[in-house]
C-alpha cells in the first residue's frame, strides 16, 4: 500500500512540474511518520539522490496512467494537493494528500488514506513527512539505491 501512495505523490509532482523540479538536485533526507494502517505506527528515515536524469526518468515512468486508478491533482501556491482512487480485485484505496514545497530545500507532505480490502475491514492511515536538502554531492547513495533506516 505504501508503494501506491508513493506513486501517487510522485505522479502528482510530475504532472505539475514536468522535468523542471522546483527543488535542488542532490542528496535529500526524508522522515515519514505513518499512523494507522497495517501494523504498528512507524517512522521511516531515508536518504535519496535526486539528479536531473533520475527526475526525468521517474517522471516518464510515473506519468503513465495506472489501471484501475483515477487521480485529480491541483496545483497550489506552494505545491499541490491530490486525490487518488484505485479499485482492484483485492483492495479499494482512496487517498487525499498535500505537498508544500516551502523552498528549494524543504518539503512537507501529509496524506490520509482509506483502504478497504475484499474482506471489508476498512483501514485508515495518516502519513506526515518532512524532507530537506542535505548536499549537492550524493556520496555513495545513487538515484536507484536510496539508503533506508527503519
Amino acid at each position: 500500500m505504501r508503494s501506491v501512495l508513493v506513486v501517487a505523490v510522485v505522479m502528482a509532482g510530475s504532472l505539475l512540474y514536468g522535468q523542471n523540479p522546483p527543488i535542488k538536485m542532490g542528496l535529500w533526507e526524508k522522515t515519514m511518520v505513518t499512523k494507522g494502517g497495517p501494523g504498528a505506527d512507524a517512522t521511516l528515515k531515508s536518504k535519496s539522490c535526486i539528479t536531473a536524469e533520475s527526475w526525468a526518468k521517474g517522471m516518464a515512468a510515473l506519468n503513465k496512467q495506472r489501471e484501475g486508478c483515477t487521480q485529480n491533482v491541483q496545483k497550489t501556491a506552494k505545491g499541490y494537493s491530490y486525490d487518488v482512487s484505485c479499485t482492484g480485485a483485492h483492495i479499494n484505496l482512496v487517498s487525499h494528500g498535500t505537498t508544500t514545497i516551502q523552498d528549494a530545500e524543504h518539503i512537507v507532505s501529509d496524506s490520509h488514506t482509506t483502504s478497504t480490502p475484499a474482506s471489508g475491514q476498512k483501514r485508515e492511515m495518516e502519513m506526515h513527512s518532512t524532507s530537506h536538502f542535505l548536499s549537492s554531492d550524493c556520496g555513495k547513495i545513487t538515484p536507484d539505491n536510496p539508503e533506508i533506516e527503519e
